[in-house]
């Protein structure tokens, strides 16, 4: 029971401790207002007057009796003109002994964005949206379609659906179709239906290095033929040299019938 009351009043002493710091981080022992000469309901207008009018008179070449001087009204006016930071300071000069919330307002009001979140967040998706739009199409322009391998990820046209802010805009409906997804088939033991067993696919691919916006552009034929061989159910790592070979040999396949591709083997070997 001894330790227990020695827990509480080390709690209270540290609580005690923290109150008296947490003027410190305004004026310290001094009343930001007084060292202005000013009270409690003073508008913004009379804090920079009052401000302007003892900087003039306490300049640093008349601080010789107080150095410090010039320094602590310089502070009572960066705490008093600031809209938040005063706030927390009036709360401060309410509740003294409140020193966790008073910690907490105070550094909320010097390091929280000024901006509000709802406009920085939505700005910087859309931002980073651009950056990636623009990259993709750099890319798919740069690159030369006839001479692109679908094991190496190929540039594809920009898809809206890889974008980070379209991403952003359907998390919800990806978390409510995950929980289904989890429902339907750890819950309630359901068999894949084709549009899971073409997602599991498309994941397996993913794995294996193959673009999402690959399989977009497939034809339904072919992306049939991929969940046949139901790759969720197969070692990834021991099926990537075979399978990279397999699909290495139909892209090439594929390539010696464009006439695009001919023409590029021959302007390579002309050079």
């Amino acid at each position: 029971m001894n330790w227990l009351l020695l827990l509480v009043a080390a709690i209270l002493q540290l609580q005690a401790a923290l109150a008296k710091d947490a003027g410190s981080l305004y004026c310290g022992d001094d009343n930001c207002y007084d060292r202005l000469g000013l009270s409690r309901g003073a508008g913004l207008g009379k804090i920079k007057k009052a401000y302007r009018k003892l900087a003039l008179t306490w300049h640093q070449k008349q601080t010789e009796q107080d150095p410090e001087k010039f320094t602590k009204i310089s502070r009572a006016h960066e705490v008093l003109s600031d809209e938040k930071l005063q706030a927390a300071y009036h709360y401060f000069l309410d509740h003294p002994e409140d020193s966790y919330t008073n910690y907490y307002w105070y550094y909320h009001a010097v390091y929280a964005p000024k901006s509000p979140l709802w406009m920085v967040i939505p700005g910087t998706l859309i931002f980073l949206s651009l950056l990636q739009y623009v990259k993709d199409r750099v890319e798919m322009e740069v690159t030369d379609t006839a001479s692109r391998s679908i094991w190496r990820k190929e540039s594809k046209k920009p898809s809206l659906r890889s974008l980070v802010g379209v991403k952003a805009l359907m998390l919800p409906y990806r978390c409510y179709e995950s929980l289904r997804w989890h429902w339907r088939v750890n819950v309630k033991k359901e068999a894949y239906g084709l549009e899971e067993r073409c997602y599991l696919t498309r994941r397996a691919l993913g794995k294996l290095g193959i673009d999402e916006r690959v399989w977009d552009e497939w034809p339904a034929e072919e992306k049939l033929w991929w969940v046949s061989k139901q790759l969720w159910k197969r070692d990834l790592g021991a099926l990537s040299t075979a399978l990279a070979k397999e699909v290495r040999w139909e892209e090439q396949q594929r390539l010696s019938q464009s006439a695009k591709y001919r023409r590029f083997k021959r302007s390579q070997r002309n050079k």
